[in-house]
């Protein structure tokens, strides 16, 4: 399993978080439902016990204001 967890400031940034899986890394399906942004700072974690599928990123669509977003993901190995 794996967990992402997303963390942003700025000068109230609005928008809508996405954590999307993919196989060919062309076609992009949801894993939950969009988070949304507001405010000027916040954060968001994404917990996944099982996966079977090659690719994860996370997508920030934008509406307005400014700032930044970082991320960071934990990796355990599967046993057993």
């Amino acid at each position: 399993g794996y967990s992402i967890q997303v963390y942003w400031t700025g000068t109230t940034p609005i928008g809508s978080l996405y954590y999307q899986a993919s196989n060919d890394q062309t076609n992009w399906t949801n894993l939950s439902s969009a988070v949304a942004v507001s405010g000027n700072t916040g954060n968001s974690l994404l917990d996944v016990t099982d996966h079977n599928y090659g690719y994860m990123r996370v997508f920030y669509d934008a509406t307005s204001g400014s700032g930044s977003i970082s991320a960071r993901a934990l990796l355990r190995s599967h046993k057993e």
